[in-house]
Order: structure tokens, then C-alpha cells, then sequence
């Protein structure tokens, strides 16, 4: 069965203003670390739930929305939506299947094209803008090509390729200009040490998987700026810390997600699993997870698959009338879950800088990525354990 691409995002894991909120102006007390300190090979840390104490302390300020220049750039269905990185200059590149990168303006404008179809220099099979470096270039990576392409962002010029070590499945950059973590999947029979370090062309170090072998699935892959790697679990809402040798720092277990997925048609009694969709680090030790969550009501807002006997797809093929977006905002010192922001649209990608890519549908089935800034304020009299 063929799903639409929002679906087959999701299914990889089988695979605002705040009225009345008091913000703190002073900057977060220092706290001791209580998970991130000395490596923890094992461990798991149930997370601490403080989202009561603190409902309406997430907000969204919108920047831009992409996909509604009639200039170009309208953003396809065949495109891979969740592919998408802010550069210096804060344009954004967007991935997609037809073999090019699309840049857009910081008000989301259509500033160009960048590649092209093929198998030479600086052209794709399937572009995914994966980081921006320290030096800022974007990488962009062609996995189907096995091959590393590096731009510089004010010229679009390509300015380096390089090949890669195996198939990969999600990259973060690190602190180092030519290094990043990527997930890349081992045999079927040998799924242990599925996440790696690269520097260039070179393997550095693999590791993971974690504790109860999450690493092994598909994970969500995010770094800090001091180098502390963290993966995700897809499936699970487990999240474990490395640092950038590799060494296990310590893991914590948050809310339970929904759903035992099992591998083939969506239906009634198997419906389409909750997933953690991306994660982000800010440098306040605030961990970002994004989560897709399903609605209540998805089957009525199903409509069956013609010569599939009780297989349900999404109506109007509209990824929204099964899931919402959820996203947590995770104190890493104190592993306490501080709060939570529902959305009637799914978070596709958390951006390094604190934005939040969403997906939206239009009535008439045209497709947006909308761009925000996520904050979190923390309340004047609140307390953290």
C-alpha cells in the first residue's frame, strides 16, 4: 500500500501570545545537574511532570509561512516536508523528491532553486538540507547517492561533496564544522551501534544502542553546542544524552505514547502510532519534542481504502484529520517535564535557534510549512525542583 507522504513521514517509526502569563525577567538559577554529569550506561529517569504548575507557558510567534509565493515554490506532496534548515541569513532550505533544494526568504518568500536532477556535481537524486556548519554552509545530503554536498549560503554555490559512510537515516550537526551524528542502519541481523559520528568521509566513532536497545529502531537525532548528542526513540518517549565520543550520559522516560503499531494497513484495530516527530537543544538546557498525537475521533475522519478491505486512509487525504501536533519543552538539569502546547497542525521539524516548522493544509489541499518561534516563559513564582 502506498501512503501519502505525511503518512509515510509518521509511519517511518513502525519506524501565540500568552494571556495572564507572569514572565520572569531574571536569568534561570543555576541547578545541580541531576542525569547529565557522570555516564550512566543504564539508567533511566522518569521524568518529573510539572506541566500543571505551569499550562500557558509555551508560546508560538510566527515568522513565515512557505508555499505561497506565486513567484514559485509551492511546496509539493511528493516533497520531504520534515527536510528543512534555517541558514545564517535566516533563509531557509526545503528537500524535496524532484531533485533540487528550495530556498525561501526570511518572510518566506521564493528566492531560487539550488541543484538539480542527476548523479554529478551538485546535482540530487533526493536532497536532504540536513545542518548549517560553523563556518555556514549547508549540508545537504543525498542519500539515495550516497554523497555529501556542502553550499555556501550566500552565493549557492556548491563548495565541497563528499561521500558518505552508509545509508542514513537522520543527521545533527555538531560543534565541529565538519562533523555531525547520523544514524546509520547496519545489517537486518547486526542492529547494534546504529549512531555514528563523521568527520569528512571518516567514521570517527558508532555507538548506541541505549539501554533497551532504542538506538536500534529509528531515533530522532539532536546535538547541543557544546557537542551532547540526544536520540529519541520514534516509537517510545525515551530520550538518552551522549556526548560527542559517544560515551552514554544518562536517559529519562517521559509521558507514554499511543499505539502498537504493526507493520501494514492502517485500520480500526490498527491504528496509525503516536511518534516523537523531531527534537531541538537551546542553549538553556531546554530540550524540545515534538509529538504527534492522535486524535480521538480518527476514524470518523477516515475515509476507506477502495480494494482494501477495512483499510483506512486519512480524509481528503489530510494528514491533520488524524493527528495534532503536541510539542514539550524538557529541563535537562532537573529531567522535569516543565510544559506542553497542543496544535491543530503537526510540528514536521524543530530548528536549531528555537523555530518550529508545521504543516498545514489548505481548503482546497494546497500545502504550507508555517515557521515560528518557540519561547518558553517561565512564571515569576514558579519553582523548579
Amino acid at each position: 500500500m502506498q501512503f501519502p507522504v505525511p503518512i509515510r513521514l509518521l509511519l517511518a517509526v513502525s519506524a501565540g501570545l500568552c494571556v495572564g502569563c507572569v514572565v520572569e525577567e531574571a536569568s534561570r538559577p543555576e541547578r545541580p545537574l541531576r542525569w547529565t554529569g557522570d555516564p550512566d550506561p543504564a539508567g533511566i529517569l522518569q521524568l518529573i511532570d510539572a506541566r500543571e504548575e505551569c499550562a500557558d507557558c509555551l508560546h508560538l510567534a510566527p515568522l513565515a509561512v512557505l508555499g505561497t509565493d506565486p513567484a514559485g515554490g509551492l511546496i509539493e506532496e511528493s516533497g520531504e516536508m520534515d527536510d528543512v534548515v534555517v541558514d545564517l541569513a535566516g533563509n531557509y532550505w526545503v528537500g524535496g523528491k524532484r531533485g533540487v533544494v528550495t530556498v525561501y526568504g526570511p518572510g518566506g518568500e521564493f528566492l531560487r532553486e539550488v541543484g538539480a536532477p542527476g548523479q554529478g556535481p551538485g546535482e540530487f537524486a533526493r536532497p536532504r538540507p540536513g545542518h548549517i556548519d560553523g563556518l555556514g554552509r549547508v549540508h545537504v545530503f543525498d542519500p539515495m547517492s550516497r554523497r555529501l554536498s556542502l553550499f555556501d549560503a550566500t552565493t549557492f554555490e556548491m563548495v565541497d561533496s563528499r561521500q558518505l559512510p552508509g545509508l542514513m537515516w537522520q543527521t545533527a550537526g555538531l560543534p565541529d564544522a565538519d562533523s555531525y551524528v547520523a544514524q546509520i542502519p547496519g545489517s537486518r541481523e547486526v542492529t547494534a551501534q546504529t549512531l555514528k559520528v563523521v568527520r569528512g568521509e571518516e567514521v570517527i566513532t558508532s555507538f548506541g544502542p541505549g539501554a533497551d536497545g532504542s538506538a536500534s529502531g529509528r531515533v530522532q537525532l539532536a546535538a547541543s553546542q557544546t557537542g551532547r548528542i540526544f536520540s529519541a526513540s520514534r516509537s517510545a518517549y525515551l530520550v538518552e544524552a551522549w556526548d560527542s565520543g559517544g560515551v552514554r550520559l544518562g536517559g529519562f522516560a517521559g509521558p507514554e505514547l499511543q499505539g502498537d503499531f504493526i507493520r501494514g494497513a492502517i485500520t480500526a484495530d490498527n491504528p496509525l502510532p503516536e511518534t516523537i516527530s523531531s527534537l531541538a537543544i537551546d542553549p538553556e538546557d531546554l530540550l524540545w519534542v515534538a509529538i504527534a498525537e492522535r486524535r480521538d475521533d480518527w476514524v470518523e475522519r477516515s475515509t476507506p481504502v477502495p480494494g482494501q478491505a477495512g483499510a483506512l486512509a486519512p480524509a481528503e487525504d489530510d494528514i491533520g484529520n488524524w493527528v495534532t501536533g503536541r510539542l514539550d519543552v524538557i529541563d535537562l538539569p532537573t529531567a522535569t517535564l516543565l510544559g506542553s502546547l497542543r496544535s491543530e497542525h503537526l510540528f514536521v521539524r524543530l530548528l536549531p535557534g528555537g523555530r518550529a516548522v508545521q504543516l498545514v493544509y489548505g481548503k482546497d489541499g494546497e500545502i504550507t510549512l508555517v515557521i515560528s518561534q518557540m519561547e518558553y516563559r517561565e512564571p515569576q513564582s514558579s519553582e523548579r525542583p
